[in-house]
């Protein structure tokens, strides 16, 4: 922006050009610095460095509209998933987001058209600024959800399913995120299909979380076996969670989860025979709640 200020355009044409190589595209992300060349912080996230690249290309490349609303994508799906408590930083997205123009936010736009099982949805009133609005529907013949969208710009939504089932029937599931438990003995892994250990055995659970984005609080629990008593009995942080045994459950809470592999583990004993099938292993954003992941139960049997 310095150079096009002082008549060097075609120095800063080269610089953005540059910057838009140091770019990634993904749906439904958007355009970003999937790199530690791009500034990120604790405080700041990546938020800044998104911010003066969207604004040096409406500078300098102002005909670029493909790749400006590409970055603005990712901004709005950072924000998706993480708190960005940082004032000066959110004013500063919402203005690259916007540059000046806030008709995207008109009040009279139409609303989106929900329609379930081939019938539409009442919509009730959506929140003033935010245009959130929330439907709860219940009963055994629920198929088909469409969504039929007649208004410009960027929207998201999330669909929830709860329903009961016996725990040796959930599988595996994975949005945005994957979980992994297993059980090792002496440091091998072994069969978690009727696995056969003994009493006073001493046993370490691994849980790997993989994650494809950024995340701001994360809950983990692990729904352990009745069989297991954890060596650690006091809830405390241990490094960068927050490990909190439970009766029938460890939980675990992380206050960020950044995108890439996450390692926990944690130490049992084996403290009476018998049976025993644990429950689910689940990882879920509390932040933003339709990213999450479970895998199965496991039988233990304890001689």
């Amino acid at each position: 922006m310095v150079l096009a200020g002082n008549n060097y355009r075609a120095e800063a044409a080269d610089m953005v050009q540059s910057i838009k190589e140091y770019t990634v595209y993904k749906e439904p992300m958007g355009r970003y610095f999937d790199t530690p060349k791009a500034l990120y912080s604790w405080f700041d996230y990546r938020i800044p460095s998104q911010v003066a690249a969207i604004e040096a290309l409406q500078s300098v490349a102002p005909n670029d509209v493909q790749t400006v609303n590409e970055m603005k994508q990712w901004l709005l799906q950072s924000k998706r998933t993480q708190a960005w408590n940082t004032p000066i930083n959110s004013v500063n997205a919402v203005y690259a987001f916007f540059g000046g123009d806030c008709s995207s936010l008109a009040a009279n736009k139409p609303m989106a058209v929900l329609k379930l099982n081939g019938q539409k949805l009442d919509m009730p009133k959506a929140t003033a600024g935010l245009g959130y609005v929330k439907i709860s529907k219940s009963g055994s013949r629920m198929k088909t959800l469409s969504v039929e969208k007649p208004a410009e710009g960027t929207s998201w939504g999330a669909v929830y399913a709860q329903f009961e089932q016996p725990t040796a029937d959930v599988a595996d599931a994975a949005e945005g995120m994957s979980v992994v438990r297993e059980v090792l003995k002496n440091g091998k892994k072994i069969s978690t299909d009727g696995a056969t250990l003994a009493v006073g055995d001493r046993i370490k659970v691994r849980i790997t979380i993989k994650a494809e984005r950024d995340y701001d609080f994360v809950q983990l629990v692990d729904r352990r076996a009745a069989c297991l008593e954890p060596l650690g009995q006091l809830s405390g942080y241990n490094g960068a969670y927050y490990c909190a045994p439970k009766d029938n459950t460890t939980n675990y809470y992380f206050d960020r989860l950044s995108k890439g592999k996450h390692v926990v583990e944690t130490e049992y004993y084996v403290d009476r025979k018998g049976v025993y099938q644990t429950g689910t292993c689940t990882v879920q954003c509390a932040y933003s709640p339709e990213f999450a992941a479970r895998t199965k139960a496991i039988v233990l049997s304890v001689r």
